[in-house]
């Protein structure tokens, strides 16, 4: 699906419908296709094949990670997480379920509306955007 929208105007739009139709608050982030490309390109820790232990946190902008108080870079452990931009990069060997970084960052970025996707979505939704199924 294409749009003349932003981004920004297009997760506004969805966000006010979400909620008009759960008569709640909801937080929407998106990114366009390119921004999705320059994500998967841009993953920061070398050697970290397995994809089940690579995350990213999308924040609906990058003055969020300012706001949390957050630094560019953490590791607890072999855990560790790297900010570009709106992002949060998230290495979790031992999965995110059990990690005390992802833990930590998640307590951090609660209620900003941000989201955490694993390496293969967030490869699914590059390719999806680029015309690939």
């Amino acid at each position: 699906m294409t749009t003349a929208l932003t981004a920004t105007q297009v997760a506004d739009a969805a966000g006010k419908a979400l909620g008009k139709a759960l008569s709640r608050d909801v937080g929407v982030v998106v990114r366009t296709a390119a921004q999705l490309v320059g994500v998967a390109e841009g993953w920061p820790f070398e050697g970290t094949v397995d994809s089940i232990t690579k995350h990213v946190m999308f924040l609906r902008q990058a003055s969020d990670v300012e706001n949390l108080g957050l630094m560019r870079q953490k590791a607890i452990g072999l855990e560790r997480y790297w900010v570009s931009g709106c992002h949060i990069y998230l290495y979790l060997p031992d999965g995110m379920g059990r990690s005390k970084l992802g833990a930590w960052v998640t307590r951090r970025v609660g209620g900003t509306g941000a989201t955490a996707r694993n390496w293969n979505t967030v490869l699914a939704l590059r390719d999806m955007g680029l015309g690939r199924r």
